[in-house]
């Protein structure tokens, strides 16, 4: 029997998740999770897919996506977890031992602004409800404790950024390298922000620019 096709429509938010075969431990340690992290930003790198929330638990994923073209969702999700299973075989010399996700991913589109809200609080409170924390916002591997965690500094100097934009009316990389911003000093981009997180605010300059 054919396998059914996947909705992977652009215009629609989903939610998207994976799980380990078992419920088998995924991700052991802070190594695991930013090794896993890692594979998320070069997928996002690929296909510039908008990532609207995520959260990465011991045995499973979840990230709330907007794909801007038609099957974008299924060739994005297929090669992160494609190239997520080799890395994790690679790393534990389990090559040919069998699968490490329980299938293929599963994706719900999100159809309602109010059900986008809920539907991300659902995911960033996944380690709150398995009593992993005390707060949701103190699980490290999340795009909560991202938002909440920028420092001042951080903060800083994307105002500045944000000035930069509104007197040239866009913003390209080498701007974040030019006067003002090295007043943060050399690089300073680099050290506040991971390279993700750097093209996201890119992207969304030129979005607002456009």
């Amino acid at each position: 029997m054919a396998r059914r096709t996947r909705c992977s429509d652009a215009g629609y938010v989903y939610h998207v998740l994976n799980r380990a075969v078992g419920r088998a431990t995924l991700f052991d340690k802070p190594a695991d999770y930013a090794a896993f992290e890692k594979v998320v930003r070069q997928a996002w790198e690929r296909s510039a897919m908008r990532l609207l929330s995520y959260l990465v638990m011991p045995n499973h994923w979840h990230f709330v996506v907007w794909p801007r073209n038609d099957g974008e969702l299924s060739t994005w999700a297929q090669w992160l977890t494609v190239t997520h299973v080799r890395r994790w075989h690679a790393h534990h010399h389990s090559a040919g031992t069998g699968p490490v996700y329980q299938g293929r991913f599963k994706s719900f589109p999100v159809q309602e602004d109010h059900h986008y809200f809920t539907v991300c609080r659902y995911v960033e409170r996944n380690p709150l409800r398995a009593n992993l924390v005390a707060r949701a916002e103190h699980w490290r591997w999340s795009s909560l404790w991202r938002r909440v965690h920028y420092n001042a500094d951080q903060i800083r100097f994307l105002r500045s950024v944000q000035e930069v934009f509104l007197h040239k009316r866009r913003l390209v990389e080498a701007d974040l390298y030019e006067p003002p911003l090295t007043v943060y000093g050399r690089n300073a981009v680099e050290r506040f922000f991971t390279p993700l997180e750097i093209r996201e605010l890119l992207g969304l300059m030129k979005s607002l620019a456009a």
